[in-house]
């Protein structure tokens, strides 16, 4: 198993849509202590991020603002 996660950015003004994905192996990942070492979150505005399993189920969506990161699945 791992898991992967997409981050997903959209502007209402131009409806981009740009997504960038990473895969982890699942030994040792943990959601919070990846948001934890993640230095990009602080500086993020409205970044939605997904985890997936090996078969690409949704495990977790979380949506990103300025370092604060809120469960929404």
């Amino acid at each position: 198993m791992r898991y992967d996660f997409s981050l997903t950015h959209q502007t209402l003004e131009n409806a981009a849509l740009r997504a960038w994905c990473c895969t982890y192996p699942e030994k040792d990942f943990s959601i919070e202590q990846y948001f934890d070492n993640a230095q990009w979150i602080s500086h993020a505005a409205g970044i939605e991020v997904r985890f997936y399993d090996d078969l690409e189920n949704i495990l977790a969506k979380y949506l990103v603002e300025r370092g604060q990161y809120i469960a929404v699945i």
